[in-house]
């Protein structure tokens, strides 16, 4: 599992970046370990880097990129028998794009 403080030091080494840009790439890298982790079927790990996924994205603006974690967190409790999370988080990945199109990744 990658630990959250190596990938902030990783962005921070990204200078030319914005703030919105930094915190949007740390987004992705934790979207990506949760991928990883959904892949092995390692449940908990997912839906953990996935939470943070989520609660590092509220300093960005990317909406597809909180739809598609959503929906991958979503996944992750589906597989778990978690049904009434997975129904609340594709509710709010619809709620975030309910005026937009979007491409999951």
């Amino acid at each position: 599992s990658i630990s959250t403080s190596y990938v902030v030091s990783i962005v921070q080494e990204q200078t030319t970046m914005t703030a919105v840009e930094q915190q949007t790439k740390l987004v992705e890298v934790l979207k990506n370990e949760g991928n990883s982790h959904f892949q092995k079927s390692n449940l908990p790990e997912a839906i953990l880097a996935y939470s943070q996924a989520v609660q590092a994205w509220e300093k960005t603006d990317d909406l597809n990129l909180k739809a598609t974690i959503l929906s991958n967190r979503a996944a992750c409790y589906l597989k778990a028998g978690g049904l009434e999370k997975c129904v609340e988080d594709c509710t709010e990945a619809l709620t975030v794009v309910q005026d937009g199109t979007i491409r999951c990744k």
